[in-house]
This record gives structure tokens, sequence and C-alpha cells, in this order.
């Protein structure tokens, strides 16, 4: 590991110094971000963020958030299904399966990442409603506490305040996908309204593989004496059949095929309502969220309220930020299974509590280096009971945790506008409720928090007036590191693992009608103790390789063709690295935008070269299988089409 990390730290030396024996001065556009939980220059900000703004969105070949998160550098995109993005997960941090619960989703800075393992729901989330993302790699536990190990991913909807329009769109594509977007903003006197509105439905890729979605976004805002505030008001239900996985021969025979028997359906409704103010010294959120699902034969209801306000104030050269996160979560879930052990039928409540203070201050010298401090103290209180209904017994069991992260950076901006940074940080994940809770046999397993130290290096610059260059790289040692291990049938701490990687994002637009960018990202992610010491963790891929060819030609239209290469990994489940390795494979993506005074037409065509693809698969070793079949695939469509219009009055 020692030679792998002088083999980073010399490769960044060389990308950086290559650029630096000329320093011009190119004068770029401001963009501000609100990655320090306040708005600010993304200059201001001492990690690698990526701003992804509305106009990208309209023009990328992507029609849900996965497909369209999946083209950036350091983000490795779990899709089950390929149509809707449903059940999809992202990991930044090369955790692999957990990658959902170590990668942080914010949607205007509220916390999709519930207290339970299913995580943000990206589906959720229609692309009309984004007015921007933004992407911070690198770890930001200080500021935003739990699941941020690998990154965040903050959403920014759209506001009234921006511009006035009312928004139509009409999609249809292969599979029988329909969708319909009804969008309108606008402002009146000091206030302002956003409304999206959008259904969604399609037959799915694979037998017994239907869903629907209906989702809404609103705010309403006011501006008024240097305060903005206002409500914000969210809600999704979704109803989605689930296939299951195929073993390696259904797979390669008709990857279309259901691995189920018995039609199994996944229902979910979320509903989020939000009161936000924003000051000059002050912000804060009042948010109460509520989600019900139903799997299998399991019901779960989830309520979340949170508090979160914020301080921030100038003094000479420094720029304090200090606040407090508070959250309070109840998961009541009712689970009847019949497993190989027998038929169980299991009730859980849990209370889980939250309180977090964070403080951060960012010193600035000669207007070129910035030194930025920060610590977070953050406490987690859980209690849970447990009933087993048929044997008329109850257990119970709570847990108190408390944990600090703390992050130290160093920036330097040269007048070419080329900016680079160390830093060396802190993180840590609590476990979430169902890991310490088991479905099937109601038994309460607590857990360790895990913690994780990290290395970080990175260098944001233009190398000319026609080529940037972003590149970060980082190191991260993990204990406790908490995971599912199949062969224990529960959510464990796993021996001390390391997750080493390198994110390269080159954009070139030399030529006023064609942009092209390269993005690359390699994770390495093994165990450094116990049996499996330097094994690699499963689901990861090494490598991911994305080309966008954007050619914007006023007259005719703007095409884009995308390539994503990923890289083998090990199937999940196969921590000790016996079984083979999922195959690499090459997704090509091509669409077409055309105006026509008002309206927008669009083509996509997915998986252009029909390559057989599954980016989720699972191993169960040979005894666990008499068939001889201990690989499982979830088998990712073939070539689709998407048309859609849209007009804007």
């Amino acid at each position: 590991m020692l030679q792998k990390s002088k083999f980073y730290a010399l490769l960044f030396l060389i990308v950086s110094t290559s650029v630096i024996a000329e320093e011009p001065t190119y004068s770029l556009e401001p963009v501000l971000v609100t990655a320090k939980r306040f708005t600010t220059s993304i200059d201001a900000v001492p990690v690698i963020t990526t701003v992804i703004s509305a106009e990208q969105i309209e023009k990328s070949t992507a029609n849900n958030l996965p497909r369209l998160l999946e083209t950036e550098a350091g983000i490795q995109v779990a899709d089950l299904f390929g149509i809707s993005g449903a059940k999809s997960s992202v990991d930044m941090g090369g955790f692999g399966a957990s990658g959902n619960l170590n990668t942080l989703i914010l949607l205007n800075g509220r916390r999709l990442n519930d207290v339970d393992l299913s995580g943000a729901n990206l589906a959720a989330i229609a692309l009309e409603s984004i007015e921007r993302i933004e992407i911070i790699h690198g770890t930001s536990a200080v500021l935003f506490g739990d699941n941020a190990a690998g990154g965040v991913i903050n959403i920014v909807t759209k506001s009234g305040f921006k511009r006035k329009q009312t928004q139509l769109k009409l999609l249809q594509g292969s599979y029988r996908t329909m969708e319909t977007t009804f969008n309108t903003q606008g402002s009146f006197d000091k206030n302002a309204y956003f409304l999206t509105l959008n259904s969604s439905a399609s037959n799915g890729y694979r037998d017994n593989n239907a869903f629907e979605n209906l989702r809404f976004a609103g705010e309403w805002a006011f501006d008024q004496g240097g305060w903005l505030g206002g409500a914000r008001l969210f809600g999704s239900q979704e109803e989605l059949q689930l296939p299951g996985a195929l073993n390696e021969a259904v797979y390669e025979r008709d990857p279309t095929q259901s691995g189920t028997t018995a039609l199994e359906t996944s229902k979910e409704d979320r509903y989020a309502v939000e009161a936000f103010m924003n000051g000059k010294h002050f912000a804060g959120e009042l948010a109460v969220s509520d989600k019900h699902q139903e799997a299998y034969d399991a019901t779960a209801d989830l309520t979340t309220i949170s508090l979160t306000p914020r301080y921030t104030r100038k003094f000479a050269n420094q720029h304090i930020i200090t606040g407090l996160d508070l959250y309070h979560s109840e998961l009541d879930t009712d689970a009847d299974y019949d497993t190989d052990y027998g038929t169980s039928h299991n009730q859980s409540s849990a209370i889980r509590e939250s309180y977090a203070l964070y403080a951060t201050d960012a010193v600035t010298f000669n207007n070129q280096i910035q030194l930025d401090l920060g610590a977070r103290y953050q406490q987690v209180k859980l209690d849970m009971t447990n009933k087993d209904i048929l044997a008329n017994s109850e257990n119970s069991d709570q847990s108190k945790d408390g944990l600090t992260a703390w992050d130290i950076a160093i920036s330097h901006k040269l007048p070419s506008g080329m900016r680079n940074y160390v830093r060396l940080a802190s993180s840590f994940r609590f476990p979430v409720l169902d890991e310490v809770w088991n479905y099937s046999f109601g038994t309460i397993s607590l857990l360790e928090p895990q913690t994780s130290q990290h290395i970080e290096l990175g260098s944001d610059f233009p190398i000319n007036s026609t080529v940037t260059l972003k590149a970060n790289i980082f190191l991260m040692k993990v204990k406790n590191e908490i995971g599912y291990d199949d062969s224990q049938g529960a959510n464990v701490n796993f021996d001390s693992t390391q997750h080493d990687g390198i994110d390269l994002n080159v954009r070139w637009h030399s030529i006023p009608s064609y942009t092209l960018t390269t993005v690359y990202g390699y994770r390495d992610a093994t165990f450094t103790f116990g049996a499996n010491d330097g094994k690699q963790i499963p689901s990861i891929p090494r490598h991911k390789l994305a080309l966008n060819n954007q050619f914007d030609v006023k007259s005719i239209g703007i095409f884009n063709l995308n390539a994503i290469y990923t890289g083998k990994r090990y199937f999940g489940n196969d921590y000790d690295n016996v079984g083979k390795q999922m195959p690499a494979y090459t997704k090509v993506d091509l669409s077409y935008l055309r105006d026509f005074g008002g309206w927008n037409g669009k083509v996509s065509i997915f998986n252009v070269t029909n390559e057989k693809t599954a980016n989720q698969g699972f191993y169960y070793p040979p005894y666990n299988d008499p068939g001889g079949n201990p690989y499982s695939y979830y088998p990712l469509p073939e070539r689709s089409i998407v048309v859609s219009l849209e007009g804007y009055f």
C-alpha cells in the first residue's frame, strides 16, 4: 500500500507541475455553491466540487437522475433495473454494497439518506425539477455528519426568483415507457413559486418488472429585508414489480426472464414538508418527513423530524461557520416471513435520536492561501424493541455513541486560476436501524460505529482558455466498516479496510460547436487485517472511464455521444475472492436535441451497441446451490429508445 500511495502522490505531482510552468491568467465566470451550508464561491471550498447545471441536464442523454450521475467522475451507480432508476444507489468512496450508506444525498441541503437500509430514492426526484447538482468529492463529515465518508451530492431545485416559465414535457419509449411532466415557476412582488408534477410508468425490461411513479415538488419563497424564507413540499409514490436475480445459465440464455415464480411488488410513499430561512448570518430548516414501504411480507413506517440551524460570520481574514443538527426518527416494522428455519412474525419499534454540534474556520492569507479547520461532535441514541408474535416473546436493547470528526485543509490559489489543496480528515458512520435488527428473525445485534481517517490531494485549474482539469486523490483507512455478511445472515463490523482512489475530469472546448469531457475513476478497496487480509471488497470496479462528446450546432441541434467503460469486480458476497469476477462492459448512449421554436424535441438511444450488461451480481458458494450456479445477475436493458417533446410557455 505504501508503494501505491507513493505512486498516487507522484502522479498528482506530475499532473500539477506540468501545467504551472506557465501561469497565464484566465477570466472565469464565478460559480456559487452551498457546499459549506451557506452560499459561497466554489473557490472557497477546500475540496473538488463539480456543478451540473439545469442547461447541462437538458442537453444530456439522461432521462433520470442515476443515468445523469453515472457519467460523472468518482461516482459508481448500482442499478437493478435500468429504466426508471428505481432501487439504484451511488457509491463515491469505493464501498460497494454499502456505497449508498457512505454517500450523502441532499435535497436543498436536507438529508435524503434515511436511518434505514433503503437510503435515498433517486427515482423520487424528477430531472425537470433540478436547478443544479453539486458533487463534493471527498468526505464532508464535519459539516454534514453521518453517511458522508465517500462524498456528498446536493440537489438544488428550481426557484421562481430565477425565471418565469411554464413547461410541459411528454416522453415515450421502449418497453411501453411513458412520462408526463408539468413545471411552472415565477414571482410576484417579493414572492416566488415553483411546482413540478411528474407521472411515469413502464412495463420494464424484464418479465414482472413494471413500475409506476408519481412525483411532485413545490416551493413558496419570499425575499424580504435580506431574508430569504419559505416552505417546500415533496412527495412520491412508487410501485415496482421485483423480478429478482437470475442465475448465470438463465442470464446467458434470456436475461428478460423473471427470477421469481410469484409476482413480488414493492411500494413506497415518501412525503416531506420543510420550512427554511436564509439570511446574511443565519440559516436554518425545520423539516418533517414520512416514508411508508411494503415489500414481500414486510411493512415499514419511518418518520423523521429535523432542525438544522447554523450561523456564519466573517472577521477580518476569517470565515466562521457553526451550527446544530438535531434529528428524531421513529421506525415501526412488521415482518412475516417463511424461511428455511421456519415461520416468523416480528414487529419492531425503534427510536433514534441524533444531536450534533459543528464549527469550521477558514483563514485566508494574502488572498492566495487558505487554511480550513473544522470539528464536529455527534451523539446517537438508539432504543429498539422487538416482539416475536408467534413465540409471544419480547426483547429490547439500547445504545448511546458519541463520535468526533475533524478536518484540516490547506489550499493555494494561483493567479492563473489553478487551485491546489491537501487535506487530512476523519469521518464516521453510525449503523442504520435495520442493520442492527433482522427482519426474518427479529434479533437485535448492536454494531460499533464505523470510523475513517482520510488523506486527500486535489487540483482544479484551467490548463489554457479551452481546457480545464480537475483531479483528486484520496486514501481512506476504515475501522469497523459496516456491511452485510451472507455467511452469517447479518450485518457485521468487518476487519480493517483501506480505500484508495483517483478521480480525473478533463473538459476540452477549443472548437465552439464541440465539447469533449473525459472522466476517469480508480478505486482499490481491500481488507488490511483478518482472514481476508489483502482481498478486494466485492462489487467495486477498479476502473471507470467515461467519454462525453457534445456537438452543439445552432442551426441543426445538439448531438451527444456517451461511452462509459466499467471494469471488472468481484461478485457481491465474495469477500474471500474465491469466485470469478463480473465481466467488464462498455455502454454507449446517443441523443439528439432540436429546438422547434419554443418546443424541444429529443431522441435518446441507450445501449446503442446492444451490450449485455449487469452492474449488480452476487456470489453464493456452491453448497448453497446444488445446481452448480453460484453466480446471479440483475440484467440491465438492451438497446432502448426514448422520444420526448418539451414546450415552454
